[in-house]
């Protein structure tokens, strides 16, 4: 996970609520919030590492056939499909998405950084197909 303030993105839930402890002049119990960091310099810093471990349902595809013998005469068959993404996520992973989301595709770079954009939506989709004689 990056720094608190991340520019256009949403903030992290983990500082909902929170005020900083001042220990020192230059010491506190939560970094300062400034976009890309302390001190506007990007730095990352593990304050903000977690484990992502994740398990996920990300696509689920369902079809049953019923067959004409079933159906009235002017139907050979029929298919139900039920389509259904994003079901579900385990995880302990204090953030929207474990996955991560990042935008820089130069392997190592960004990669695994938390900009705390929303997770995908879940979608569910039923649909019918009738076969007629």
């Amino acid at each position: 996970m990056n720094s608190f303030a991340s520019n256009n993105n949403n903030q992290s839930n983990l500082i909902a609520g929170q005020s900083a402890t001042i220990l020192g002049p230059y010491e506190t119990t939560i970094p300062r919030v400034t976009p890309g960091g302390s001190g506007s310099n990007s730095t990352f810093s593990d304050y903000f590492l977690f484990d992502a471990s994740y398990v996920r349902l990300s696509s689920l595809n369902l079809t049953y056939r019923i067959k004409g013998k079933i159906l009235s005469n002017i139907l050979q068959g029929l298919d139900i499909t039920f389509q259904a993404t994003n079901l579900f996520t385990i995880t302990k992973y204090p953030g929207f998405d474990p996955q991560g989301n990042w935008s820089n595709s130069r392997f190592g770079t960004g990669m695994g950084v938390d900009n705390s954009q929303y997770p995908n939506a879940k979608n569910y989709n039923l649909g019918f197909k009738f076969t007629l004689k």
